[in-house]
């Protein structure tokens, strides 16, 4: 069995026409009008879809494609609920096109539908409710074509599934959201139009570890209270819901030691540099970037937006962008002299940028490379992010950005065990959950505390 929509010719190039469906099987080849109307411009007569490099809106194409599935579905599963299969004829497909819409049209009164429940713009208006930082927006976009996806993942699954409604999501429901997105990278091999309709942001998209998914759900419970709050529905399923557990493990960190041994690296005369002067430069210039980072402590989003504007009476002073809605406080570092003097080394860049900076995922890659030239190689215990599990790694494959923030905080909470000064330089928040997975009380901490009983 095959099924196609297609469209036939019709005046003009501007104006919606109604797509046809072709269904075939064996010796059967019939045609019907559907309900379902395109302008031939976004049409694609070589793959029955919208054209996927044409830039359409989102809700039209979001829209457009959930209608295609569940037409396409249901048919599809009409024909293989059809106990007299070679009795099929054009008669057949006009009744089972009649049903369609008829079953279509009575849930829409039942359910009183309108266009506000539809979840995609339960979703903007959910995003839209308050000012948000733009990384935060965009995380929010990846939890919204997520659920998207999902609804269509049902679509082609359940049979007599219609559509996401927010208003009967149970633990059930959340339990199969939740396996959907733990899942999500195996389902894109075996329904590749879903990505196509709704593209993932990494594609094809990486399995999602346990600390994602806390993540992910915590958004997702976010907009579930929005619902509630707004009238929306009249309880979360959330309250009685077992979250996904975080589990970050100890924080690993570069000790002071390490970070000199980074920080005096000879780029230029060093036999283990590599003997392409570019790539070495580039190498220099990102351990450098990198060494300034574990001296101020801030996120590579903020990082990668400094300019010298930010130096202040020899400080460092920005806004951090993932909390500047919900609390504006500027961080205020003191700049060492270590960070100092990599200042001066690039004092003479004519674009603004307050060093060298390349995009943030080259980066993690030079980090990576850098400390594997030098040598920092030592053995690292690690919560695998995706089996969570204990593991053993080299510090040089787990290196990234973030690391220079965990060295920042870890050897300064070594130093000044106050977690509220700490935070201050950092930019957590006060009374930050998170604050604590980024230090450690070691047993040199715990040492020197106890020392202070024989006082």
């Amino acid at each position: 069995m095959k099924l196609t929509l297609f469209l036939r010719p019709g005046k003009g190039r501007n104006s919606e026409l109604p797509l046809y469906v072709r269904f075939r099987n064996g010796s059967t080849d019939i045609k019907q009008v559907t309900r379902l109307t395109v302008n031939p411009e976004y049409w694609d007569d070589k793959t029955h879809k919208l054209k996927t490099k044409m830039r359409l809106p989102d809700e039209l194409r979001q829209t457009f494609n959930r209608e295609q599935v569940a037409l396409e579905e249901y048919i599809s599963n009409s024909f293989y609920s059809c106990e007299d299969k070679d009795g099929i004829d054009a008669s057949w497909l006009e009744s089972v096109l009649a049903t369609y819409y008829q079953t279509q049209a009575e849930e829409e009164r039942q359910a009183d539908v309108d266009p506000a429940e539809d979840v995609a713009a339960l979703f903007d208006d959910f995003v839209n409710s308050k000012e948000r930082a733009e990384s935060r927006r965009k995380q929010y976009m990846v939890i919204k074509r997520a659920m998207l996806r999902y609804e269509m993942f049902k679509l082609k699954t359940t049979p007599g599934f219609r559509r996401f409604d927010v208003r009967k999501t149970d633990k059930r429901v959340l339990d199969d959201l939740t396996a959907f997105l733990r899942n999500e990278h195996l389902y894109y091999e075996q329904y590749p139009e879903i990505y196509e309709a709704i593209p993932d942001k990494k594609t094809p998209p990486h399995a999602r570890g346990e600390n994602t998914m806390s993540d992910l759900m915590k958004k997702i419970r976010a907009f579930y209270n929005w619902l509630e709050l707004t009238g929306h529905i009249d309880r979360s399923p959330f309250k009685d819901y077992n979250m996904p557990k975080e589990n970050y493990g100890t924080p690993v960190y570069l000790t002071k030691d390490e970070m000199q041994r980074i920080y005096h690296f000879d780029f230029k005369n060093d036999e283990r540099a590599p003997q392409n002067k570019a790539l070495a430069r580039e190498l220099e210039e990102q351990r450098d970037v990198f060494v300034f980072q574990c001296n101020i402590g801030c996120r590579v989003s903020d990082l990668l937006r400094l300019t010298r504007r930010d130096v202040v009476n020899g400080t460092i002073e920005y806004i951090p962008t993932k909390t500047i809605r919900e609390n504006g406080r500027t961080v205020v570092v003191p700049l060492n002299e270590t960070a100092k003097a990599i200042l001066r080394k690039y004092s003479k860049l004519s674009d603004g940028r307050l060093l060298p900076f390349i995009p943030a995922q080259q980066y993690n890659e030079r980090i990576r490379e850098v400390l594997r030239i030098v040598g920092i190689d030592r053995m690292v215990t690690i919560i695998d992010p995706l089996t969570g599990k204990e593991d053993k790694k080299p510090i040089c494959e787990v290196a990234a950005s973030h690391m220079a923030r965990r060295t920042f905080i870890g050897n300064l909470y070594k130093k000044v065990q106050d977690p509220n000064i700490v935070a201050s330089l950092s930019g957590h928040v006060e009374g930050s959950r998170a604050f604590s997975r980024y230090r450690e009380i070691d047993k040199e901490i715990k040492t020197n505390v106890v020392k202070l009983l024989d006082d």
